[in-house]
């Protein structure tokens, strides 16, 4: 009794101090600076929105997503801490997502060692780390939390059946936030049958168990409409995927699975941002094979129900949770993002620890086998955690998680031509001139990945060889490859720069830069927008000048030029007091460069 109670205070203390390393761990690998690729587009979006209706309606790429709003309106858009403040209030989010999971793991392997390792494994998984240092993923961690939670509240609503219509509401309403926070949750849906199938099978032959699951998809359902009526899109364009068509996305499916779930066993040099595929990039014998191994593996987890239910239902349950995510419906949801690992992880990490339990429990010779492997798959666990860290720093900066990903991924093109944009923005044109040019040497004069490239070649006729013609050429290229016409405002403004800059054509620039503001502002138009207020002020329109800088800072806060240009643009209006608190604010940070 005495070795029981201890055991237990051993599991709680190690319960407990797995959250902390994780705090620990990532508070000294977060950066303080913004992911730009869509942390600052988000921020900017949910500084612009005054009504509850725009929180719980599509975040700024126009998916459902109201608990990402929310975030980033509660901890982000009002911190007066700084970006580290609001990365360390995702990070803790992310230990405190360790409880629930726990708690589910503990009803699927039991008690003891295997519940605490499985959830362990699961929150110091690399493959978990974007979730939670990465703002924008912040909402996927917090979804994979409520789905524990929804399921540990339908196993308790059996224990007692005065409290159960109080358990099943809690796991639809838990169910329900999940769904808001992220859509993939849905698979939550299917697993409830299926845990009940494997783990208690005594209640699938329940009236009132059916009537639970009934009521687990009419959540499913209200979410659905819902979805549908805040938010008409449905699929995001990925333009890594453009060249692929929705049947060679499905067939291509297990693939891609293994290609996730290889990245959550092995994550060494798995990092990417982006990844591309392209119909030919995998040889058909190679998908012929994921395929058969898929249908194996899930053949396996059906037939084990008797025998390996644990095993099996821990299979079923990472497939099934990675299902939404897969392409198996050709839905272009990318061939490849640690993020979508993050629910379908869990499984994953119950599949680690019910091997190497089964694994111990050989007898002979196998015996010192089997240990010797639960010994290898501890190890490689220990050493994701610094890795762990690693990724942390990398998802707190743009330029280095691009940089790794060209480096882990060199046939991810996507990469190169965001790195290639990156580089323009920094003035290495020839550099950004030669990963253009592998690029279009490996999709293609047509895909759209080109967009970019032209834009980049444009910049480098405009700002290097000072040639307009060309300039102008490159950019009607690119609205020829523009499948969605998403960077028309950018062409606009380029076009502004070149009837400024080349031909000296105020008027016309001027004409050009109202038209990329025309529509959405984004952190990108921010350049746009000084140089149309710049030309305003010049012509002594100095109110409407005013108006545009301060729009802009609104966007992008912390630019000096824009700052620097209002507060000059102030004092002249007489307004000094406004003028010397944007001055401070530009020593200020010139001083922390």
């Amino acid at each position: 009794m005495i070795d029981s109670i201890r055991t237990r205070k051993l599991l709680w203390t190690f319960s407990l101090l797995v959250p902390l390393l994780y705090v620990v761990v990532l508070s000294f690998s977060v950066s303080d600076e913004w992911f730009s690729a869509d942390d600052k587009q988000e921020l900017v979006f949910v500084r612009g929105v005054h009504s509850f209706g725009s929180l719980f309606g599509p975040d700024v790429f126009g998916l459902f997503r109201p608990t990402k709003n929310l975030l980033f309106r509660l901890f982000v858009a009002m911190s007066p801490l700084g970006i580290r403040s609001c990365r360390l209030v995702g990070i803790f989010i992310g230990a405190i997502s360790f409880f629930p999971v726990h708690a589910l793991c503990r009803r699927i392997v039991g008690k003891g060692w295997k519940s605490v390792a499985a959830a362990s494994i699961w929150l110091l998984s690399p493959t978990l780390v974007s979730s939670a240092a990465w703002l924008s993923g912040v909402n996927i961690q917090i979804m994979a939390a409520l789905s524990a939670l929804a399921m540990v509240c339908h196993d308790s609503a059996w224990n007692d059946e005065s409290l159960r219509p109080r358990w099943v509401a809690a796991a639809a309403l838990s169910l329900f936030f999940a769904l808001l926070s992220y859509e993939c949750s849905i698979a939550i849906v299917p697993l409830f049958v299926l845990f009940d199938l494997y783990l208690r099978p005594a209640r699938i032959r329940l009236r009132s168990a059916w009537l639970c699951y009934a009521s687990y998809a009419g959540v499913a359902v209200v979410f659905l409409i819902l979805r549908h009526v805040f938010c008409s899109l449905t699929v995001l364009e990925n333009f890594s995927l453009a060249d692929t068509t929705r049947w060679q996305l499905a067939v291509s499916s297990p693939w891609f699975t293994w290609q996730h779930f290889a990245s959550w066993f092995w994550p060494f040099g798995r990092f990417t941002v982006f990844a591309d595929y392209r119909w030919g990039q995998v040889s058909l014998p190679t998908l012929f094979l994921c395929a058969v191994a898929f249908l194996a593996i899930l053949g396996f987890a059906l037939f084990a129900k008797k025998r390996f239910p644990v095993l099996g239902f821990c299979i079923l349950f990472s497939l099934v949770a990675f299902a939404p995510v897969s392409n198996c419906l050709g839905l272009k949801n990318g061939p490849y993002g640690d993020y979508y690992l993050t629910l379908s992880s869990i499984g994953l990490a119950l599949c680690y620890v019910e091997g190497i339990s089964l694994l111990l429990h050989c007898k002979g010779r196998m015996r010192l086998a089997a240990i010797f492997a639960a010994c290898l798959f501890v190890a490689v666990r220990l050493f994701a955690v610094p890795e762990a860290a690693r990724w942390a720093r990398l998802w707190g900066s743009g330029e280095l998680a691009i940089a790794e990903s060209v480096k882990n991924f060199p046939d991810s093109f996507s990469n190169k031509a965001q790195q290639a944009m990156m580089l323009c923005d920094s003035g290495q044109f020839d550099e950004a001139l030669e990963l253009g040019r592998q690029v279009e040497t490996a999709v293609g004069a047509n895909s759209p990945l080109m967009c970019n490239i032209h834009l980049i070649r444009a910049l480098h006729a405009l700002r290097v060889e000072r040639n307009a013609e060309k300039a102008l050429d490159e950019i009607e290229m690119s609205s020829q490859t523009d499948g969605t016409g998403g960077s028309q405002s950018i062409r606009h403004y380029y076009k502004g720069c070149i009837f400024e800059d080349i031909q000296g054509n105020e008027a016309v620039a001027e004409t050009e830069y109202g038209k990329a503001l025309d529509g959405k502002w984004t952190v990108d138009l921010v350049p746009c927008a000084d140089r149309l207020a710049r030309l305003k002020a010049i012509r002594g329109e100095r109110d409407e000048a005013i108006a545009i800088w301060e729009r802009a800072t609104t966007l992008d806060p912390d630019n000096t030029a824009v700052l620097w240009n209002l507060s000059i643009a102030c004092r002249e209006a007489g307004d000094e007091a406004r003028s010397n608190e944007l001055q401070e604010k530009v020593r200020q940070l010139s001083g922390n460069r």
